[in-house]
C-alpha cells in the first residue's frame, strides 16, 4: 500500500497541474525558511580553518619563498665578487637556464645592457614559452617587448640608460603610467635615474587580518629580537623610511635625525597608532647620518644609514 502511494505521489509531483497545487507550493516554501542561527554558527567557527587544498598551497607558497631567497642569496654573491672579472657572465649563465619567466626577462634586460641584442631576444623568447596563453601574462609580456625595445635603441644610438632622448623619455612615461608590473618599475627607474622625474615610494599598509601562508624568518633572527627601529632603503638617495614600534602607549615619542658628529638636524613627533615615518634627505650632504626613537625623554633605539648622492 505504501508503494502504491509513494507511486501516486511521485505521479501527482511529476504533473504540471499538481505541481501548481497548495500542498507542493507549500513544501517549497518550508524549503526556503531561513537557516538556523545553530547551524550558522557551526559554519561561522570553521570560517578561518583551512583544507587540505590550502594548507598545501601554503606550503608550496613558503617553498617557493625559501627558494626565492635562496636564488637571491646566489646572486647577491655574484655580484660582490669583485675579485672574480667574469661574475656578470656567470650570473647570466646561471640565471639564463632557470624556467622561471620573471627571471628570464631580468636576464634578458641585463644582456641588452650590455648589447647583446641575440641572448637578449633568446631570454625572451625563453620567457614567452613559460607564461603559456594568460592574457595577463601577455600583457606583462608585451611590456616586457617594448622596455627592451627602448633599451635597444638607447644602445643603438649609443646612449646610456641614463640618458633617454625625449622620445624615449615619451615611450618611458607611457610605459611606466600603464604598466603596474615591473616593466613599470624599470620604466620608472629609469626616469628617475636620468633626472626626469622625482618619486617618492608610496607605503601600501595591509587593512584588517589577511589569511597567508607561514613566514620562514632568516636564520639567527628571532621574533624576540626584533628592532624597535628599521630604516630603509639604506644608502638611501631622497629619502630614507623609518619603520619603528612604540612600545608601552606612550603619549611623547618622537624620530631625532643627527649627523654623523652627533648634531640635532630635525626631529619629528609621531602620530599615535602609526608605525613608519618618510624622513626626507635632498637637502643633505652625502654622508653617514642617525635615527634615534625617542619615548618619554629616553633614546629607544638608534640606526645608522648612508646618504648616497
Amino acid at each position: 500500500m505504501n508503494g502504491i502511494q509513494s507511486y501516486q505521489s511521485a505521479q501527482s509531483v511529476q504533473s504540471v497541474q499538481s505541481a501548481k497545487s497548495e500542498a507542493v507550493l507549500t513544501a517549497v516554501d518550508n524549503r526556503v525558511n531561513p537557516m538556523p542561527e545553530e547551524m550558522m554558527a557551526e559554519i561561522m567557527q570553521n570560517l578561518y580553518v583551512t583544507g587540505a587544498k590550502e594548507r598545501m598551497e601554503q606550503t608550496i607558497s613558503a617553498w617557493k619563498a625559501r627558494e626565492g631567497e635562496a636564488r637571491a642569496s646566489v646572486i647577491r654573491y655574484y655580484l660582490h665578487d669583485t675579485l672574480n672579472t667574469s661574475a656578470n657572465d656567470s650570473l647570466l649563465a646561471y640565471t639564463g637556464r632557470m624556467d622561471i619567466a620573471e627571471v628570464r626577462y631580468n636576464t634578458a634586460v641585463a644582456y641588452m645592457e650590455k648589447s647583446d641584442s641575440l641572448n637578449a631576444e633568446i631570454q625572451l623568447n625563453g620567457a614567452a614559452s613559460l607564461i603559456g596563453s594568460d592574457p595577463q601574462a601577455l600583457a606583462i609580456h608585451a611590456d616586457w617587448v617594448e622596455l627592451l625595445s627602448i633599451i635597444k635603441r638607447m644602445k643603438s644610438n649609443g646612449d646610456t640608460i641614463s640618458m633617454p632622448d625625449s622620445t624615449q623619455t615619451a615611450r618611458l612615461e607611457n610605459l611606466m603610467n600603464n604598466s603596474e608590473a615591473q616593466p613599470g618599475v624599470y620604466a620608472r627607474n629609469m626616469l628617475v635615474a636620468a633626472g626626469k622625474l622625482h618619486y617618492d615610494e608610496v607605503l601600501h599598509l595591509p587593512e584588517g587580518a589577511l589569511k597567508m601562508a607561514e613566514i620562514y624568518p632568516r636564520r639567527g633572527k628571532l621574533a624576540s629580537q626584533e628592532a624597535l627601529l628599521q630604516l630603509f632603503p639604506n644608502p638611501a638617495k631622497d629619502y630614507v623610511i623609518a619603520s619603528y614600534k612604540l612600545i608601552d602607549k606612550c603619549s611623547n615619542a618622537e624620530l631625532r635625525l643627527n649627523d654623523g658628529n652627533g648634531k640635532v638636524i630635525t626631529s619629528y613627533k609621531l602620530v599615535p597608532k602609526t608605525s613608519q615615518k618618510t624622513i626626507p634627505l635632498t637637502n643633505l650632504t652625502p654622508g653617514n647620518y642617525y635615527v634615534s626613537l625617542i619615548t618619554e625623554g629616553n633614546v629607544r633605539f638608534t640606526c645608522k644609514f648612508s646618504k648616497t648622492r
